[in-house]
C-alpha cells in the first residue's frame, strides 16, 4: 500500500513512540510479554506468572483481551497496546527499559524504541517452524514500498534472542530477516529427532502399543490465516 496518507501516519507514530522512548531513562526490573496470539503463547505465560509474577507485565492487543483479563485478575499488571495513548504514556517508556521482552508476533511500535544495552528482546513467533513464507520473503511484503519494507527491517534488528527448533530453522530466520543469528542462548525443543530412524521406529511402536485401531488417524493443527473468521 503506497498511499501517501497512510505512509505519513506510520512515520509520525514512529516518530512519536521514538520521541517517548528516547526521554525515558529510568530502568526497570519487568519482564514484558507482548502477547496477540492466547493459543499459543498461554504455555509460556503462565509458566513466566508461576515464577516471575511481580515482574511481569502483559502488553496485550484486542484478541487476547480475555487471557489478559485472567492474569489482571491475579494480580498481574497489563496494557492494551492497541490504545495508543497508554501505549505512549505507559508501555513505551516501560518497554524501552525492561530487563525482558517477549513478542509472540510483530509489533510496528518496536521500530521506534531506543532499546537499553541490557534488554534482551525475544522473538517467540513460529518457534517450532514454519511451513510458509515469513518476514521479507513474504509474498506481500515484496509488494510494499521501500519505506514499508524498511520499516519491518527497522522491527526485525530489535529482536535479540530468536527461540527456534533446528539450526535450519535458525538459518531461515536469518534470511528472512535479514539478520545475521551467530549464536542461540537457548532455543525451542528441537524436533530433529523425528528424522532419526530409530526413533521414529520406537515411536511408531509405542503409539500402536497404546492405540488399537486400523483406522485411519487424522491430526488437525490449525494455523492463523489473516483475514480468516475463527469458527
Amino acid at each position: 500500500m503506497n498511499n501517501p496518507l497512510v505512509l505519513a501516519s506510520k512515520e509520525i507514530y514512529l516518530r512519536l513512540v521514538h520521541s517517548v522512548s528516547k526521554k525515558s531513562k529510568i530502568k526497570n526490573n519487568k519482564i514484558v510479554f507482548l502477547l496477540s496470539f492466547p493459543s499459543a503463547s498461554q504455555l509460556a505465560l503462565q509458566t513466566l506468572f508461576d515464577n516471575f509474577s511481580e515482574e511481569l507485565v502483559i502488553c496485550y492487543t484486542k484478541s487476547s483481551k480475555e487471557l489478559a483479563s485472567y492474569y489482571q485478575k491475579n494480580g498481574c499488571l497489563t496494557y492494551n497496546i492497541d490504545d495508543f495513548p497508554v501505549l505512549l504514556k505507559d508501555i513505551v517508556p516501560m518497554v524501552t527499559n525492561s530487563q525482558l521482552v517477549f513478542c509472540d508476533n510483530y509489533y510496528a511500535f518496536l521500530a521506534g524504541i531506543n532499546f537499553q544495552a541490557r534488554t534482551k528482546v525475544v522473538q517467540l513467533w513460529h518457534a517450532n517452524g514454519a511451513i510458509k513464507t515469513f518476514g521479507l520473503e513474504a509474498a506481500y511484503t515484496k509488494k510494499v514500498s521501500r519505506k514499508d519494507q524498511q520499516r519491518y527491517l527497522e522491527v526485525y534488528k530489535k529482536f535479540t534472542h530468536y527461540v527456534v527448533s533446528s539450526q535450519k530453522m535458525a538459518n531461515i530466520f536469518a534470511k528472512n530477516y535479514r539478520q545475521k543469528i551467530n549464536e542461540l542462548s537457548f532455543a525451542y525443543l528441537p524436533t530433529d529427532f523425528y528424522f532419526d530412524k530409530d526413533w521414529m521406529h520406537n515411536a511408531k511402536k509405542m503409539f500402536r502399543d497404546n492405540i488399537s485401531t486400523k483406522k485411519k488417524i487424522a491430526l488437525y493443527v490449525p494455523t492463523y490465516r489473516e483475514n480468516k473468521v475463527t469458527h
